[in-house]
């Protein structure tokens, strides 16, 4: 058998196992595994030692990338600066490798999505290519900063893409943080890889695009698939907004209220679903952005608690418990097997003593109800905040870092202020 170790990267192989064969492009080997390009677009991994033969179809060399046609815009059309983050929307594959690049140049981007040339003159810039988990508070600022300078520049119309699992990290911050800037932002992923017959990268910007250039829309929103099917996308509110499924198109949904629009992709009609809040204003001078060394915790009840699960928190700047039911965690001892859960009662109010504490509900829907139940009344007591609270745990973390940023001596008073409709509950939503 041929050596796997001598074979160039990006040839096109035949592997043989004991059970199969797969032929795809052989791509750097980065751990243990042998990794192929599948004509599908999926990737398969392979252990070496369950290569039995392998076969070269064709060298590197003989692959060649698409250049991108040359696309003409419409500079009459509304400006829509689209700001890159990271994710799988603005890239395509490279036939010549046989993976997955990012595309940021605007004619690239048209020529990747020609649907965005009918509605906007589209604009470009790489704020950074990440995936979603890695972010950062410094990465909220750096976009909500390029979003300000930009719109001192006259841009109006904003596209943000993003990795979709903590996309609604990002969409809540920038509510919080643009609050006052007179533009429209939507925050777009795609949960399937743009090489992938299924991907739905195209029709969520396509339909992003449509939804900003046809409406004078102000705030922070999410626009994704409403469905699995290539209907029509949701514009979702930037706060309350959740990933609920791990590879669904439609994975993303609202939290204890309705969408804001809807958007179908083959007619290009938008129905508002909401009145929506207009374009206007003065630019600021400046933003509310977030502390980048702030420490907020986000600790989940669960069976089987312990003291010592607190512990790590005593040097944290805040905390969000993600209570159990109404608004409840196991602090009540109720025969000699809690024993310790007078402790961890004791542990929260102590921490409640030196930081803002804030409960949100695991349950996803519905709202915090701390009045009904003893434990509730007690975690009260200890000086948790956030009774009658409806934001999901997210935005209650993310609210809870920007208050400490910018309102750090009125964090008790705030937590339940609604800024960017993050407090205002309403449709078929808040008892899902």
């Amino acid at each position: 058998m041929k050596d796997l170790g001598s074979i160039e990267r990006y040839s096109t192989v035949r592997l043989i196992t004991g059970k199969a064969s797969y032929e795809g492009i052989l791509l750097p080997q980065e751990g243990k595994e042998v990794v192929l390009k599948l004509s599908s677009g999926y990737n398969i991994g392979l252990f070496p030692k369950h290569v039995k033969d392998v076969e070269v179809l064709s060298p590197p060399e003989e692959q060649q990338s698409p250049a991108p046609p040359v696309v003409d815009q419409d500079p009459t059309l509304p400006r829509l600066m689209i700001l890159h983050t990271g994710g799988t929307i603005a890239s395509r594959v490279d036939y010549g490798t046989g993976g997955v690049v990012a595309k940021f140049d605007p004619k690239e981007l048209v020529a990747m999505f020609p649907e965005l040339k009918s509605c906007a003159y589209v604009e470009s810039e790489l704020v950074g290519n990440m995936q979603s988990d890695d972010f950062r508070f410094a990465h909220f600022n750096l976009v909500a900063s390029r979003v300000l300078e930009h719109a001192r520049g006259g841009v109006k119309k904003f596209i943000v893409t993003s990795g979709t699992d903590f996309l609604h990290y990002l969409s809540t911050a920038l509510s919080f943080i643009l609050k006052d800037v007179p533009v429209g932002v939507l925050v777009v992923g795609a949960q399937r890889s743009s090489d992938r017959g299924s991907s739905d990268a195209g029709m969520n910007l396509a339909c992003a695009a449509q939804f900003l250039t046809t409406n004078d829309f102000k705030g922070v929103g999410v626009c994704m698939h409403e469905s699995i099917e290539d209907d029509d996308c949701l514009i979702l509110a930037g706060v309350n907004v959740r990933k609920m499924h791990s590879s669904r198109r439609d994975a993303f949904r609202p939290i204890n209220k309705g969408p804001l629009a809807k958007v179908s992709y083959a007619d290009k009609k938008v129905t508002l679903l909401e009145d929506l809040s207009p374009a206007k204003g003065d630019i600021p001078e400046s933003l509310p952005l977030l502390k980048e060394d702030l420490k907020i915790g986000l600790l989940y009840a669960h069976p089987q608690m312990f003291p010592e699960e607190f512990d790590p928190y005593k040097d944290f700047d805040g905390l969000v418990l993600v209570a159990s039911g109404l608004g409840h965690f196991p602090i009540t001892e109720f025969d000699d097997k809690c024993t310790g859960h007078l402790n961890i009662r004791a542990r929260i109010k102590a921490l409640a003593g030196t930081i803002p504490v804030a409960a949100a509900a695991q349950t996803i829907y519905g709202r915090v109800d701390m009045d009904v139940y003893s434990p509730g009344r007690a975690l009260q007591e200890a000086g948790v905040l956030g009774n009658g609270s409806v934001m999901s745990p997210e935005t209650t973390y993310v609210k809870l870092a920007w208050l400490l940023s910018n309102h750090p001596d009125r964090v008790a008073d705030l937590l339940l202020h609604d800024f960017v409709g993050e407090m205002n509950a309403h449709g078929a939503n808040l008892y899902w």
